[in-house]
């Protein structure tokens, strides 16, 4: 699983916007907002990489002393990630997953679920070429988690302006960058052939993953009488895998009681999108909703 930021040979650091900063200067404390790319030398074959960082416009609280929140866009051997090293303690909502809430410029704050370093400091955006692309069309964002045992929500401010002049430093590592649609954050959809084409499972490279989803609400007349069952629901999950609007239909149920919170569950997941071919695509799945009176 995804562990703390792993150490990367830098021979080269460029300072983007910055004077006078050192490569080795990372007081928690330095001004944030402008990016800093690091790339591995042409002669070094074996360590393919490019990374982009940027660290937050204000300061958090830390578990001992205020730190800078940074985020890392970085494509290593044609793997994409984009992270956010939140220098706090992260609560988790299940095994290395964990919520964030993002705003993008004044838009209506969006919830997610992203994937949680195993040291709970970082998180990673499950679609990360999205994200990117999010950032270069909306460079403000807030970016809100959530430390354990109740405590208020933390949020790191960014201004990703002018990324757009460096993603062909990603693209030259990862060619597929250009090929994933703009958003997590509800704009433009996805434009080509590719993204036109619903896929059926057995025809991907990948199968979408479920990420989160909620408990599904089990009728209590049912439950009473201990009656279990299953549905399941056939949709189309899209390039930033969510449920297409219109398309959930139960192919097959148990009890017709069960059909309306099969669909909410559905409505509500979040999937890490189906790929073929190396690029997120629109897939038709079955998905089955269990319900169990002993739950």
């Amino acid at each position: 699983m995804r562990s703390k930021l792993p150490f990367i040979l830098l021979l080269l650091v460029v300072p983007i916007g910055v004077e006078g900063q050192q490569p080795g200067d990372r007081s928690p404390l330095r001004q944030g907002g402008a990016w800093v790319l690091t790339m591995a030398p042409a002669g070094r074959p074996d360590q393919p990489s490019v990374t982009l960082e940027l660290d937050a416009l204000n300061v958090v609280r830390g578990p001992i002393v205020d730190v800078r929140p940074a985020l890392y866009l970085r494509c290593d051997n044609e793997k994409l990630e984009a992270l956010v090293v939140t220098g706090a303690v992260l609560d988790r909502d299940s095994d290395y997953r964990t919520t964030v809430r993002l705003r993008w410029a004044d838009r209506a704050p969006v919830e997610e679920t992203w994937w949680r370093s195993t040291d709970y400091s970082a998180v990673f955006a499950p679609a990360p070429a999205a994200f990117i692309h999010q950032l270069v069309s909306t460079p403000q964002l807030v970016l809100e988690f959530r430390p354990p045992r109740g405590a208020a929500p933390i949020a790191a401010q960014f201004d990703g302006a002018d990324l757009g002049a460096y993603i062909a430093r990603l693209e030259s590592r990862c060619p597929n960058l250009t090929d994933h649609p703009p958003s997590t954050g509800h704009l433009a959809p996805a434009s080509g052939a590719w993204a036109d084409t619903v896929y059926a499972e057995a025809d991907v490279d990948e199968k979408p993953e479920l990420l989160s989803s909620p408990p599904a609400e089990y009728p209590w007349i049912l439950r009473r009488a201990g009656i279990q069952g299953t549905v399941v629901v056939r949709v189309v999950i899209d390039t930033l895998g969510r449920m297409e609007p219109g398309s959930p239909r139960v192919v097959s149920s148990s009890n017709p009681a069960f059909d309306e919170p099969a669909l909410k569950v559905v409505r509500e997941a979040v999937f890490r999108p189906a790929r073929a071919h190396g690029r997120a695509v629109r897939v038709r799945v079955r998905v089955p909703i269990a319900f169990n009176a002993d739950r």
